[in-house]
């Protein structure tokens, strides 16, 4: 026998009490002379001992109550001892069930969902606990969501709230489950300890499992039991993939998107029926894939025509299969009239062919000169000298070929633009000095990388430098990693700058520095693997810059078939990059900057779960902008947010699940019961815990797993309740007893 709050025993000098105001009622008795009281005398004392009798039988009364009262917050329990391995015996158990309702769990056996099978299991497990258990719950996906935060003994409101738990659209991570699990049970340490987790199994879900296992050598007390739903080698085909490709989505112009499907499955899938539709439209292009291998991705690409500016969602889809949600994706783009572009010029010539622009404006705008006025993609050239006094904020892109020293005002000038959303590429050429530009700290905090030459000049190649031919990274470049496209190795240099990268940026989060929009990226090297052109992010603009020119003086790349495909992918990523963030993952927030002049004004919002607008937010300030705002993005599709009453979206933008979740293969069965048995003396995971200290992934282990190994006392039986109901009876009982005694006087 024991007792779980034993400073509560205190409390039994508390049964004096009634002996005190006992003794206290004697001393205040009265002695008042009258004269019939000698008559009573005789019956006095013929009564006396047995009021005496009922007067102690009350205090005794009187005073147990006080002491069961005491005894029953007390907690008086039961012990028995147990070996310290926290195994999954009878008797009385505190647990935690983790449900997996990551988006993989809405996969279907064709009756019922993993999630459906999970609910089940678990109101089984409740049905058989003992009476005397404990239990939490919470839903886990990439994060951990207390559904009954703390464990409870209140097995009704377990049931209601397992009803209650839906499945999410989110991704897996078992770990994040299992950190809220061990917290939750860091003070629970009389009866056995276990966490119960109810998932598919999702190979992705087990991603951090060498953090999971640091975990439970932390905490060896407590026993984890995964219960795996579902069966592994399922077929499921997805939609892993979509987004824009090439250049920039303008009006009356074929945007190409690229779609990717995958076959998570283990047999071959044949004749596939890919479609796209633009907001929410009938299909507006397709194809059919011939055949899709198990395990692997196909992609193939749509093209998509907008008659109208703005923003635009686009759905792709597949024919639906047992998981359903990963059948079709959306993203969204903002699609413009126009692109207005300057291009600045180092050596005016008098012959257009000898111009330093010439080349790329005609990569910019490949058409005949009669439509050029029509074309979405308006250039305009001026001499170098100009750019400085040029309203640079009314261009979406400024090239600079050929540049020579640029003056103080012009790169203060080109900085405020990039800072504030601009996009500025660079071709350097006979002009650039590259001992001035790396002289002038403003221009050299501007760009990605510094140019590097010989005395200034730049490096002559005996024989032309060709560019990479494959392995490529970068979105602009990554097209010609398939033969198909061609090669970008025919592209040669006989003279270039060589770039030097600048160093990542690190943590830097507390600096005031433009540069935190990202590091620099290399879009192209050479075949010695030496970058030819770097971009990064600037302010929230970006800036790119290539080591040789944009004529042919220096390098074929200008006469080489890929030219226009390579300057337009490069206008459509900064065009993208610039745009405001329109395809987000479950929960994230959706932010978008407007006009000063709708501020405080309401929006409404139409989402994939509610095609009715409701008031959604109100428009407010966000570092000094007016900024829009919607938070409740837990539900895949398109979204649109509306102005009052206005028919045309202020913003759409989509909301993508990982495609991790659409490969429902599961975790090899030996790992998992490896897992579910715990770490052994001597294994990787516990020494590891031993050895760092500062970890903070890990919690601090609770008093009872310094002696978790060892044989320990657990929790058989409480007795406070019948305590309780002890007490009760004393209550009536003394009541009872008084009224008697009282009347028999």
């Amino acid at each position: 026998m024991n007792f779980l709050f034993p400073g509560v025993l205190i409390g039994m000098a508390a049964v004096g009490i009634p002996v005190v105001i006992h003794m206290l009622n004697k001393f205040r008795v009265q002695r008042t002379q009258w004269a019939a009281m000698r008559f009573l005398q005789d019956t006095v004392q013929t009564n006396k001992r047995r009021l005496q009798i009922e007067d102690l039988l009350l205090l005794l009364l009187r005073c147990a109550l006080v002491a069961l009262l005491v005894l029953a917050f007390a907690q008086p329990v039961w012990e028995r001892l147990i070996d310290g391995s926290g195994g999954s015996g009878g008797g009385p158990v505190t647990a935690v069930v983790l449900l997996d309702n990551s988006m993989s769990m809405s996969q279907s056996n064709g009756v019922e969902t993993r999630f459906q099978l999970a609910k089940k299991e678990i109101q089984k497990w409740l049905e058989s606990a003992d009476p005397n258990s404990m239990a939490a719950l919470y839903l886990v996906s990439d994060r951990a969501v207390p559904m009954v935060a703390r464990p409870s003994n209140d097995f009704t409101l377990l049931r209601r709230n397992v009803e209650l738990a839906e499945v999410s659209e989110r991704g897996s991570d078992l770990c994040e489950g299992l950190r809220a699990a061990y917290q939750a049970l860091r003070s629970f340490t009389a009866n056995r300890c276990e966490i119960i987790i109810y998932t598919d199994s999702q190979t992705p879900a087990w991603a951090r499992l060498d953090e999971m296992r640091k975990l439970q050598a932390a905490n060896p007390h407590v026993k984890v039991r995964p219960v795996v739903l579902g069966a592994g080698g399922e077929a499921n085909l997805a939609i892993t993939d979509l987004r824009p490709e090439g250049g920039v989505p303008a009006v009356n112009q074929p945007c190409r998107l690229q779609i990717a499907v995958s076959n998570y499955g283990t047999a071959t899938v044949e004749g596939v029926r890919v479609t796209i539709s633009i907001d929410g439209n009938p299909p507006s292009d397709e194809t059919v894939l011939p055949k899709i291998e198990p395990g692997a991705t196909v992609s193939v690409n749509l093209f998509a025509h907008f008659v109208t500016a703005g923003y635009h969602s686009v759905t792709a889809s597949i024919p639906p299969d047992r998981l359903a949600r990963d059948n079709t994706r959306v993203t969204a783009v903002q699609v413009v009239d126009h692109v207005r572009v300057l291009i600045g010029e180092g050596s005016p010539e008098k012959q257009p062919v000898d111009q330093d622009g010439y080349f790329l404006a005609n990569a910019l705008a490949p058409i005949s000169s009669d439509r050029m006025g029509r074309y979405y993609l308006q250039t305009t050239s001026i001499a170098m000298a100009e750019v400085g006094k040029k309203a640079l904020d009314t261009y979406d892109l400024v090239f600079l070929c050929n540049p020579g020293v640029l003056p103080e005002a012009t790169v203060k000038a080109l900085s405020t633009y990039v800072q504030q959303g601009g996009s500025l590429v660079i071709f350097p050429g006979p002009k650039t000095d590259v001992n001035a530009w790396n002289s002038n700290a403003a221009l050299t905090e501007l760009l990605p990388a510094t140019l590097e030459g010989d005395a200034g000049r730049p490096i002559e190649a005996k024989d032309p430098v060709a560019w990479q031919d494959k392995r490529f990274d970068h979105p602009i470049t990554t097209l010609w990693n398939d033969s198909a496209q061609g090669s970008l190795s025919a592209v040669r240099m006989s003279k270039y700058f060589r770039l030097k990268v600048k160093p990542e940026l690190g943590d830097q989060s507390g600096a005031a520095n433009p540069r935190l929009g990202g590091d620099p990226s290399v879009i192209a090297r050479t075949g010695g693997n030496e970058p030819v052109a770097v971009e990064w992010p600037y302010g929230t603009g970006r800036v790119v810059v290539f080591g040789s020119t944009a004529t042919p003086q220096w390098t074929n790349l200008p006469l080489h078939p890929a030219f226009v495909a390579v300057v337009q992918r490069l206008v459509g990523f900064l065009n993208r990059q610039q745009a405001a963030r329109l395809v987000l993952r479950p929960g994230e927030t959706f932010e978008v900057p407007v006009s000063m002049d709708l501020l405080g004004k309401d929006f409404s919002a139409v989402t994939p779960r509610e095609k009715d607008r409701r008031v959604a937010g109100r428009i407010d300030v966000n570092n000094g902008k007016a900024t829009l705002r919607f938070r409740d993005t837990s539900a895949t599709g398109a979204y649109q947010l509306f102005l009052g009453d206005e028919t045309t979206p202020l913003a759409v933008f989509g909301v993508q699940t990982d495609p991790a979740e659409s490969d429902v293969r599961q975790m090899e069965k030996a790992s998992v019961d490896a897992f579910a048995e715990g770490p052994k003396p001597g294994d990787a995971a516990a020494t590891s815990t031993a050895s760092t200290p500062s970890d903070r992934s890990a919690p601090t282990p609770s008093p009872a797993a310094a002696t978790a190994a060892k044989p320990r006392y657990e929790v058989g039986r409480e007795y406070w309740t019948l305590l309780i109901w002890v007490a009760a009876i004393v209550v009536i009982v003394e009541t009872v007893l008084a009224h008697r005694f009282s009347r028999s006087l």
